[in-house]
């Protein structure tokens, strides 16, 4: 089987032989930007069939796709949107309802990928693209929809692996104007608590543990005008059945350094600490 270019006269690809009976199919590649008029022959045993009837079409540069977001997906406010194209081409990207482009000349690599990083409000958000390329300049992509959330915040203290009692202080870093929402990382999910985002990106959640003791997870979720974060990454802690209290100095008195602490505990050894950096020993071993 020869495909032929019916307005040059010259052969369009290399033949193919056909090795059953029906349907069959011939690729092209590298073709130029242009109307096309083909028609195709078939030889069997030297003997040439007629001509088939011709096919005309035009050969255009495609809209590029999308391969971030996906169809209904989550990013955070900065990101980087990613996809496919024509090689060498340069690709924008355009927001529903905007006058201008989102996005202009962003690169399309030799393996025909490009991305670009963006910073966009939370909300739901619909997504064009179009690419040019060798003059020619594509059709818009189909629309693509997907949400702006927030970026999960930070879970600074307690650290990986510290021992904390039943109630357990949560804070860490997020962008102001969230909210973030601190809950056990099991089946249940229960939540610890809610704190706002200050304006030096900072937050705090008290929470009790009513658990036994051991090992357990949190996770902090960041939620703004009703659309909510990825999980932060789990902070594992160890629990301890029991909180020990300190009884002397008791609480807004005024101390003097060396500093004398008395309370109870279950037996065992412990230490007091900074509340703020449990890293700042404030006693040895008790």
């Amino acid at each position: 089987m020869q495909l032929r270019d019916a307005q040059s006269g010259r052969a369009l690809g290399a033949p193919k032989l056909l090795t059953v009976n029906g349907e069959w199919s011939i690729e092209l590649a590298d073709l130029a930007f242009r109307p096309y008029t083909i028609d195709t022959q078939q030889t069997l045993n030297q003997r040439e069939s007629e001509r088939s009837d011709m096919l005309a079409f035009n050969v255009v540069l495609l809209p590029p796709v999308f391969t971030q977001p996906t169809e209904n997906g989550d990013l955070p406010r900065t990101a980087t949107l990613e996809g496919e194209g024509m090689p060498d081409g340069r690709v924008e990207v355009w927001l529903a309802d905007e006058t201008g482009p989102l996005l202009t000349d962003i690169p399309v690599d030799r393996d025909g990928r490009w991305k670009a990083e963006v910073t966009l409000p939370v909300g739901a958000k619909i997504i064009r693209a179009r690419q040019t390329f060798d003059g020619q300049t594509s059709k818009d992509s189909s629309a693509l929809n997907y949400n702006v959330v927030p970026a999960a915040p930070l879970i600074e203290t307690p650290a990986l692996d510290e021992h904390i009692g039943r109630r357990v202080v949560v804070s860490g870093f997020g962008v102001p104007g969230d909210s973030v929402t601190v809950k056990l990382d099991d089946a249940g999910s229960r939540v610890l608590g809610r704190s706002p985002v200050l304006d030096d990106r900072t937050w705090s959640v008290t929470g009790m543990l009513n658990l036994p003791g051991g090992r357990c997870d949190l996770v902090a979720v960041a939620s703004c005008d009703g659309f909510e974060s990825a999980d932060s990454p789990e902070r594992s802690v160890m629990l301890g059945a029991f909180l020990p209290s300190i009884e002397v100095p008791t609480a807004g008195r005024w101390v003097s350094d060396p500093v004398h602490f008395e309370g109870q505990g279950k037996p065992g050894i412990g230490q007091v600490t900074s509340w703020f950096n449990p890293d700042l020993k404030w006693s040895p071993d008790v």
